[in-house]
């Protein structure tokens, strides 16, 4: 039982660090996009500004479904918290 805690441990926490990986890629295109977006408006090019936003919106999206999966991770560790100190 206690290897089990053990490992369910370092899966958290490696799930944790991929997921600010995760974050912090996204920060960098979001940087690297805006700036993309920010040429073509002033180069006057259309299409790339439409597939910018597009990509933007798909990084917001993808942030929110992490948001969404961090959520319901904290609900069920309460959850199992909770039933371990009922069984205890």
């Amino acid at each position: 039982m206690k290897n089990e805690k053990i490992l369910k441990d370092i899966y958290d926490e490696n799930r944790a660090i991929n997921r600010n990986l995760q974050r912090l890629t996204s920060i960098g295109l979001i940087a690297v996009l805006s700036n993309t977006i920010k040429e073509a408006k002033e180069k006057g090019d259309n299409t790339i500004v439409r597939l910018g936003r597009t990509a933007l919106f798909a990084l917001a999206l993808a942030q929110f479904l992490l948001l969404i999966s961090d959520v319901s991770t904290l609900q069920r560790k309460r959850n199992e918290e909770q039933v371990d100190e009922n069984e205890e």
